[in-house]
């Protein structure tokens, strides 16, 4: 048996042709020997521009109740990327389009939203009943959601307006797999902190390498899933530039001929 300890270090460009939770990462021009049983994979280096959206399907639902609770409503806000104040623009929009009486307003100082009750009120609430999942965003507190809130009254929402969106982008690849075994291993690869604001550039250096065994027979490309820290889909906006590192190791043993 002949040691192959060699490291391929793997530089790829790629532009996002769309809306997407998908790097597709070409590997064709790898010289892959047949023998080899498979290679270990590091992340070590990601660049792109941080355009993801901040309101997606897990977080763009608004709920409340009227009355005795028999009446309730249910707004969706576009997915998209939103500031606190076009946020609230935007559901005032929604809002008011089922009742006018009824206004939210964006409280720069405190990053606090207040809600001033129209036909909402007569005992209406914003309880954790239904699809109310916005609420984190807008800074609603268990005690918020459990107020009744009568005709004109205002509430100031105890948390601030958090649109700062995903903290971590988690990194999979399906490809990985135990090249000692005929079935999928696990697909984590590495979960990175985003510190780059909306719009600017994000960039992450690897310190640890955190190797997984993949088959060579998946060397021909490679697939890169994208999401955040609570598993929903981090989408690339289309025309993203996306710069990665790999190290790839060849295994030190070889099939055996």
């Amino acid at each position: 048996m002949t040691n192959r300890a060699k490291t391929f270090d793997v530089h790829v460009a790629t532009e996002v042709e769309e809306d997407t939770s998908f790097v597709t990462i070409p590997l064709r021009s790898i010289a892959v020997e047949n023998n080899l049983q498979g290679f270990a994979v590091a992340l070590e280096y990601v660049h792109f521009m941080n355009s993801h959206e901040n309101i997606n399907e897990s977080n763009n639902r608004f709920y409340w109740t009227v009355g005795t609770g028999t009446t309730s409503y249910d707004v969706t806000v576009p997915v998209g990327h939103y500031t606190a104040v076009s946020l609230v623009n935007t559901l005032n929009t929604l809002i008011q389009a089922i009742d006018a009486s009824t206004s939210m307003a964006y409280n720069a100082s405190t990053n606090r939203i207040t809600i001033t009750a129209g036909s909402m009120g007569s005992g209406g609430n914003f309880g954790t009943a239904g699809p109310n999942n916005i609420r984190s965003v807008l800074g609603f507190t268990n005690t918020d959601t459990a107020t009744v809130l009568q005709n004109t009254d205002t509430l100031t929402l105890s948390g601030i307006a958090d649109l700062s969106g995903s903290k971590i982008l988690s990194i999979e690849m399906p490809e990985i797999a135990d090249a000692s075994i005929s079935r999928r291993g696990g697909t984590f690869l590495k979960h990175i902190p985003l510190h780059a604001n909306f719009g600017e550039t994000m960039t992450w250096m690897g310190k640890e390498l955190a190797f997984k065994h993949i088959k060579s027979t998946s060397l021909q490309n490679l697939t890169l899933r994208l999401s955040d820290e609570n598993g929903v889909p981090f989408k690339l906006k289309k025309n993203t530039r996306f710069f990665l590192n790999l190290l790839l190791q060849p295994l030190d043993f070889l099939k055996t001929t």
